[in-house]
C-alpha cells in the first residue's frame, strides 16, 4: 500500500503547505501528518463497488457492500480508491486513518471516564433509549463523531457489553451506546498565537491556515450558505456539537452587524469535498481530518478572513 505525500493528503482532506506542520500542530493531530499511516475506508450509503476489469465480475456480496465496511485502501487512481474487491469513488468513502479505527468486536471494559468528550472509533456506533440492543435506536453516530460520556453501566454478564450513556454539547440526554465502540479523548487548549489566521475562499471552496504569513496547510471545504465576506473571530470551540456529534466545531462571530455568526465543523455523513460538490448548509463543512487539524491549530481570537 503506497501513496504519494499528496494522494495521501488528498484523500484526508488537508494539504500540508509546509514542512514544519508537524511542529506547528499539537500531538493529538499528529496522526494527520505522516503518509507512512495506512488508510481504511468506510462506506457510505448504497454505492456499488465497480469491477477491476471490463471483463472481471463481482458477486452481488462484494459488488453491493453494506453501508459502514471499512476496507482498507490499496491504490489510488484519481477519484476512484482501490480496495481489495474493486473500485469505489472516493466520495462515497470516508477514509479513516488505521491508528483511529478499532473494528466493532464485543469487548467489556471496567470503566469510562465520565464527564469526558468520546469519539466513534469503530465504523458507527447505535444509541438506543436504554442500555439493550432490543430498545429502539434513536441515533446512529459515524466513525469520528465526538459526544458526551456522562454515566457508564458494567458488563451485565460474562462476554457481554458495558454500555455509556451519552449527551450533546449542551449535556442533554441522547442514549445509550456500547463502550467499546467508543474511545474518551482529551483535547488540549491552543495558545493564544496572534501570527496565526485563516483564509476561507468561498469560490474555490478551499480554507488555508497561516503563521507569520506563511500557509501551512489548505483544505477542501464546503461553505456556509449564510457567510458572507468580511473578517470573524473565532469565539467558542467545541469537541461536538449537536446530537449528530459533529467533531472539532468552531464558532466564528462577524466584525460586521450585517453578518450572523457561522460554524466550521467537520463531517462523517458525506464526502463530497472530492467534487467540489456545493450542499447547502448552514454550517461550513470539513472533513473530519481536516478539522481535527484545524481545531488544533486555531486559538480561541483567531482571525478568520472570508473573500
Amino acid at each position: 500500500m503506497t501513496f504519494s505525500r499528496r494522494e495521501f493528503f488528498k484523500l484526508l482532506g488537508i494539504a500540508a503547505a509546509s514542512s514544519k506542520i508537524a511542529s506547528i500542530i499539537p500531538t493529538y493531530a499528529a496522526p494527520v501528518l505522516t503518509a507512512n499511516t495506512p488508510l481504511l475506508a468506510r462506506k457510505l450509503g448504497a454505492s456499488p463497488l465497480m469491477p477491476i476489469t471490463a471483463h472481471s465480475r463481482l458477486s452481488d456480496a462484494d459488488r453491493m457492500l453494506p453501508t459502514d465496511s471499512v476496507m482498507p485502501v490499496l491504490h489510488v487512481e484519481d477519484s476512484f480508491l482501490r480496495v481489495p474487491h474493486g473500485y469505489i469513488h472516493a466520495s462515497h468513502v470516508q477514509p479513516i486513518l488505521r491508528a483511529d479505527y478499532h473494528p466493532p468486536t464485543s469487548l467489556t471494559s471496567s470503566s469510562f471516564p465520565l464527564a469526558s468528550w468520546a469519539v466513534v472509533v469503530a465504523p458507527s456506533a447505535g444509541l438506543y433509549q436504554y442500555a439493550d440492543t432490543a430498545a429502539s435506536q434513536v441515533k446512529r453516530v459515524g466513525h469520528g463523531g465526538i459526544l458526551q460520556a456522562v454515566d457508564f453501566l458494567p458488563p451485565a454478564s460474562n462476554g457481554a457489553a458495558s454500555w455509556i450513556a451519552l449527551a450533546d454539547n449542551t449535556g442533554q440526554h441522547i442514549g445509550w451506546s456500547q463502550a467499546h465502540l467508543w474511545r474518551a479523548i482529551t483535547i488540549p487548549e491552543v495558545a493564544p498565537d496572534d501570527s496565526r489566521w485563516l483564509l476561507i475562499n468561498r469560490s474555490s471552496k478551499h480554507l488555508h491556515a497561516f503563521q507569520d504569513n506563511q500557509e501551512v496547510f489548505s483544505a477542501p471545504c464546503l461553505p456556509s450558505y449564510w457567510m458572507l465576506n468580511g473578517d470573524y473571530t473565532i469565539i467558542v470551540k467545541t469537541p461536538g456539537v449537536t446530537q449528530s456529534g459533529a467533531p472539532y466545531a468552531l464558532t466564528l462571530q462577524s466584525n460586521s452587524a450585517t453578518s450572523r455568526d457561522i460554524l466550521i465543523t467537520g463531517v462523517y455523513w458525506h464526502n463530497r469535498f472530492v467534487q467540489n460538490d456545493v450542499i447547502p448548509s448552514d454550517d461550513v463543512h470539513l472533513t473530519v481530518h481536516a478539522a481535527r487539524a484545524l481545531y488544533a491549530f486555531a486559538p480561541i481570537g483567531m482571525r478568520v478572513t472570508v473573500i
